[in-house]
């Protein structure tokens, strides 16, 4: 679970860095996001769904996951932590406790 926590650290990372490109590098190929909007499948549907989060004066997401936990096979594994929301144009943050589940991509690469 380890690399699970390093690699949502990573895209957070991204995140907060304004790197959409370093983001959507790490989800899969055929990713699949839920949000606000609905589900986004696929990096350009994912780079999409997320690309306010990294416009100038957009909303801004920011987590951190504090613990991982993966099934036994290792095909899915949650994260969860604190995160925070800041309005379009700025505000006070809204702090969230927040869970993720992902497949790992390492996991996907195995898969024949």
């Amino acid at each position: 679970a380890l690399e699970a926590s390093d690699a949502d650290r990573a895209m957070a990372a991204a995140v907060a860095a304004g790197d959409l490109e370093a983001f959507v590098a790490h989800v899969a190929a055929d990713g699949i996001f839920f949000g606000a909007g609905g589900a986004a499948a696929g990096r350009a549907a994912v780079a999409s769904s997320w690309a306010r989060f990294f416009a100038p004066g957009g909303p801004r997401l920011a987590w951190k996951p504090d613990r991982a936990l993966a099934s036994a096979s290792g095909d899915l594994v949650f994260t969860w932590g604190s995160s925070s929301f800041t309005p379009p144009g700025g505000g006070p943050p809204q702090q969230q406790a927040g869970r993720r589940a992902f497949v790992p991509a390492s996991r996907l690469a195995q898969t024949p």
